[in-house]
């Protein structure tokens, strides 16, 4: 967080929080009001005030007031980094390290997601083709183009593995829960505010 941002809480602590303005999608585009935010300063300013709260929401914080995130999948969006040693790393859309990653799922719809420190994040579309190289079978060796269809289509049954930072994690299948409930974190903060009082007459 900015040190800027710290001051301005210290100094008006009490600033009225917002919801229903920011929003992340599953590309790790900012949105305000549904609309893309390109100004590549605001969004580096954002990248650096996002942080995870005690409830399990995520926020802006935006000087002395903390604007809250309505999340599309997860609260991290992930893209691959091919380290010169062949050695795969993700990185968040806020530049964020997502290590250690403790666990890899794959749901039913071909998504990937990474269960890491920081908490989950869904691996952008976009970038499934450059970790393919990275599955492996459960005996760690590289997958044929069919034996890595097969075993996309049944993770729990085929033994997939993927090399990542330096190991080799098995790709288990996503519950059939709310990616809320696997993953404990709050996607619409809206329905989590904190109800006003009540005025008496």
């Amino acid at each position: 967080m900015d040190e800027r941002v710290k001051r301005a809480l210290a100094q008006w602590p009490n600033v009225p929080d917002v919801y229903g303005w920011l929003s992340l999608d599953k590309r790790g585009h900012w949105r305000l009001r549904g609309e893309t935010i390109s100004n590549s300063r605001l969004i580096d300013f954002i990248n650096r005030n996002y942080i995870r709260l005690d409830d399990g929401g995520y926020a802006f914080q935006n000087g002395p007031q903390r604007v809250h995130v309505e999340l599309e999948v997860t609260p991290w969006i992930a893209r691959p980094v091919l380290e010169e040693s062949n050695t795969l790393h993700f990185l968040s859309h806020t530049d964020l390290p997502l290590e250690p990653v403790r666990a890899v799922y794959l749901d039913s719809l071909g998504r990937l997601f990474i269960a890491a420190a920081a908490g989950a994040a869904l691996l952008s579309d976009q970038y499934l083709d450059d970790v393919l190289a990275g599955f492996r079978s459960a005996d760690g060796q590289p997958l044929s183009a069919a034996a890595l269809e097969q075993a996309l289509i049944a993770p729990q049954t085929s033994g997939l593995n993927i090399a990542i930072q330096g190991r080799c994690l098995p790709v288990q299948p996503l519950p059939d829960e709310p990616l809320e409930s696997v993953f404990h974190f709050i996607a619409r903060p809206q329905d989590h505010r904190p109800s006003q009082p009540s005025v008496g007459n």
